[in-house]
C-alpha cells in the first residue's frame, strides 16, 4: 500500500528536486530559451557524430526509457488437468481440515 500524500516516506517528488526544476524553468524563460536551444542542437550534433551517450539520451527523451524485461521459464510438462485436480484437493482440505 502506498503512503498517504504528504507522508515523509512518500514516493512523490522531493522538495529539492522540485525547487531545482522551478529555478531551471525560470532561468530558461528569462533567457528566452536561447541556451536551451543551443544545448539541444549540441546534443543532436553529438548524437549525429556517433557519441553513444548522446544517442541514448535522445532515445530516452523521445521514446521514453525502455521498460525492464523479465524472462520467465514455464515448465510445460505439468498437465493442466492434474494442476486443477491438485488445487481442488487442496481447497477441499482447507475448507474441511478434519476430513
Amino acid at each position: 500500500m502506498a503512503f498517504q500524500k504528504g507522508h515523509k516516506l512518500s514516493t512523490g517528488p522531493k522538495k529539492d528536486v522540485v525547487r531545482f526544476y522551478d529555478v531551471l524553468h525560470r532561468a530558461i524563460k528569462q533567457d528566452d530559451a536561447d541556451r536551451l536551444r543551443r544545448a539541444a542542437e549540441r546534443l543532436l550534433d553529438l548524437a549525429a557524430e556517433g557519441e553513444p551517450w548522446a544517442a541514448k539520451e535522445l532515445m530516452d527523451r523521445l521514446d521514453g526509457k525502455a521498460k525492464q524485461q523479465i524472462e520467465a521459464v514455464i515448465d510445460a510438462n505439468v498437465q493442466f488437468g492434474e494442476t486443477v485436480a491438485k488445487a481442488t484437493d487442496i481447497r477441499g482440505k482447507l475448507r474441511n481440515p478434519t476430513a
